[in-house]
């Protein structure tokens, strides 16, 4: 059976997000509600979520409709955002 993976926050403070899973290599994602609930804890519209980690805003809506699934890529990215939402919008702004 798949692992899930679930989004935790740390109290107040949404730049401080980490994926929490059992031990395993392979977890199932659900990435609509993950992606979800990163945006709604950082405070930011699909808009001004794909603007801020430069990502398409066709594919975060997608994503988060449930159409799409994220390419390997998105996904190692988003996990990365989930994890330090912060840091990646700093190194955003500045390339």
């Amino acid at each position: 059976m798949p692992q899930q993976l679930t989004l935790q926050f740390d109290g107040a403070r949404p730049e401080r997000a980490h994926l929490q899973s059992e031990a395993g290599e392979h977890a199932a994602v659900d990435w609509p509600k993950l992606l979800h609930s990163l945006r709604w804890h950082l405070g930011l519209s699909q808009g001004a979520f794909s603007a801020r980690y430069r990502l398409p805003a066709e594919e975060v809506a997608a994503i988060e409709a449930g159409i799409a699934a994220p390419c390997p890529v998105v996904a190692a990215y988003l996990t990365i955002i989930a994890r330090a939402p912060a840091l990646v919008a700093r190194v955003c702004a500045r390339s």
